[in-house]
């Protein structure tokens, strides 16, 4: 029974950061579905469905999900075989700088990864840009086009799966769905002026 409770006591700050921090917040979410709010005033009226209706009535949204589909069947299935071929690799020099190299994603933070993606693929300074100008190419908007920066980021986030934390399939893919899906506008504002 005291070993019972031993467990319990260890677990207990986990559940209570859960409850408070993942649950509760799910919650509000829920109730405030329901409700029809302007954010500034501190009434908020019953709205029933009328949420959900406007939600699936909106051009965004399906645009979201539609994107996230694609970026599923893009990444998943690629990010999937680099997992279970890097695992298939004998124990060799190279392939621990390979599981290095594939495990730093997990460690780097999602922010600095798509600040430095961003500047690799800017149109105005970019390294890719840089190198499809020495070749005589001409400029590729690759994060101003929605089609672009959907494939673009989809095979990115496939060549640097998450390998050993859970299922490597899953990854943190759902961190760029914003960015790729709603908000493809705005991804021109990383540059050297508002960043610094």
């Amino acid at each position: 029974m005291l070993r019972k409770l031993t467990s319990y006591l260890f677990i207990l700050p986990l559940m209570a950061f859960l409850a408070v921090f993942t649950y509760v917040p799910i919650l509000q979410s829920v109730n405030l579905s329901f409700r029809g709010w302007d954010f500034m005033s501190p009434m908020k009226s019953w709205a029933g469905l009328e949420n959900d209706q406007l939600l699936l009535s909106t051009r965004d949204f399906w645009n979201a999900v539609k994107v996230t589909t694609i970026f599923a069947v893009i990444s998943v299935p690629l990010r999937l075989a680099l997992a279970i071929a890097s695992y298939l690799v004998r124990e060799t020099i190279v392939s621990r700088v390979m599981r290095g190299a594939l495990f730093l994603p997990s460690v780097t933070s999602t922010v600095s990864i798509a600040v430095v993606f961003s500047r690799v693929f800017s149109t105005d300074y970019g390294m890719i840009h840089a190198g499809l100008a020495w070749l005589g190419i001409e400029r590729v908007q690759w994060m101003q086009n929605p089609q672009l920066a959907l494939y673009v980021l989809g095979r990115r986030r496939a060549a640097v799966p998450r390998l050993p934390a859970g299922d490597p399939a899953a990854g943190d893919a759902h961190h760029l769905l914003p960015a790729v899906g709603l908000c493809h506008r705005r991804l021109s504002r990383f540059s050297p002026s508002s960043t610094s």
